[in-house]
């Protein structure tokens, strides 16, 4: 139960460098940024950030409320990428400019990736909602404790021969650090 919590922490990061980069891409490798993708991009990046706050809200506090809605939005962005990955490989009438010539190979490795990752994240997210409310805040709480109980790394005095070490007669003092 708790892996999987930890697995669905590390998807929401990889979400977010996904999510964020494919809005950036999308304004900055258009040619001219076309007044569509700075729409697009002013509505994109807040909306995906948002849904992922509710994410990582609703995974931390077990809010239930907060989950349904990240998992709706996943459900609704679903759909708006697929839409784009189709609109890059529509055929362009001819005479027009090819608005994704230079960044159709770009643009469609960080929409798949994405698609990839939020339908890999949705899978999770559902199976650490069903797990609220049976014992997933109590796993945390034991994994955090034993992490606090371990010991750190002693210093421990050794004495050495100094005839040993070819030093001379006298004693001398060497430190180690030991793991127990």
């Amino acid at each position: 139960m708790y892996q999987n919590h930890l697995c669905l922490l590390t998807l929401l990061k990889l979400d977010i460098f996904f999510f964020v980069g494919y809005a950036i891409q999308l304004i900055t490798l258009m040619p001219g940024g076309g007044s569509n993708s700075i729409i697009e991009f002013t509505i994109a990046i807040p909306i995906s950030v948002l849904m992922l706050v509710f994410g990582f809200r609703g995974l931390h506090k077990e809010n239930k409320v907060a989950m349904a809605i990240f998992l709706t939005a996943c459900v609704l962005s679903g759909p708006y990428f697929i839409l784009r990955f189709v609109q890059i490989f529509s055929p362009v009438p001819p005479g027009a400019l090819d608005p994704y010539s230079n960044s159709r190979k770009f643009l469609t490795f960080f929409i798949s990736t994405t698609v990839f990752l939020l339908i890999v994240t949705l899978g999770y997210s559902i199976v650490q909602f069903k797990n609220f409310g049976h014992g997933l805040r109590k796993a945390r709480e034991e994994a955090k404790t034993k992490h606090a109980d371990q010991r750190p790394l002693e210093h421990v005095a050794v004495e050495v021969d100094a005839e040993e070490r070819d030093l001379g007669s006298s004693k001398i003092e060497e430190t180690r650090w030991t793991i127990d």
